[in-house]
């Protein structure tokens, strides 16, 4: 495989491979318009006409809604585990995954102002990842796949309540907060 190569490349790799091996998930090839460029024209369409609370509300369930395609069930596992041995590949994913967030990040800011853009950056990762990891359980074939709605329902309104009423300080010394929840208990992590 070439050292040049987008993430688009990476998708028609991806289908060619998939259509040679028969990798078994059923996954015609799409149309011309992959599914990432969906995604990323959806989440311009979700900028306008709608309160900032609805715009998260609707990316994250889109985002969650996607899980569920075989398409992004097989093809982010992928990514993922090319770019833990390919440069070239973890610049496209890293690429990728900071053009989405930067919308999740822009309303972040904009729902919550207390939020610096360090924080916003923060919680908008915190928002990425746990939506992406959700992959394993929730996408297409696994195990818990018919619960992807209540999770996608789930996901929404945990996440913008939380954008809505998180503060600097409990982003920035959440110790302290668990410190006292807990009595103090906390782990710390050497045993």
């Amino acid at each position: 495989m070439s050292q040049s190569f987008t993430i688009l490349g990476l998708l028609r790799l991806f289908r060619q491979e998939k259509r040679e091996k028969h990798w078994g998930v059923g996954i015609s090839p799409s149309p011309p318009l992959t599914f990432q460029l969906r995604r990323l024209r959806a989440f311009q369409a979700l900028r306008w006409g709608k309160a900032d609370e609805e715009k998260l509300a609707a990316i994250v369930s889109l985002i969650a809604e996607d899980l569920g395609t075989a398409e992004t069930s097989v093809f982010f596992p992928e990514l993922w585990a090319l770019a833990n041995h390919n440069e070239t590949a973890a610049q496209e994913m890293k690429r990728l995954y900071d053009d989405a967030r930067r919308h999740i990040v822009s309303l972040i800011r904009t729902i919550n102002p207390k939020l610096d853009g360090d924080d916003a950056q923060s919680l908008g990762l915190f928002i990425s990842a746990s939506l992406e990891g959700q992959t394993p359980f929730f996408g297409f074939g696994r195990s818990f796949s018919d619960k992807l709605p209540f999770i996608r329902n789930i996901a929404a309104y945990a996440f913008v309540e939380l954008v809505k009423n998180i503060r600097p300080k409990d982003i920035r010394a959440p110790q302290r907060q668990f410190k006292k929840l807990t009595n103090g208990n906390i782990y710390s992590g050497s045993g």
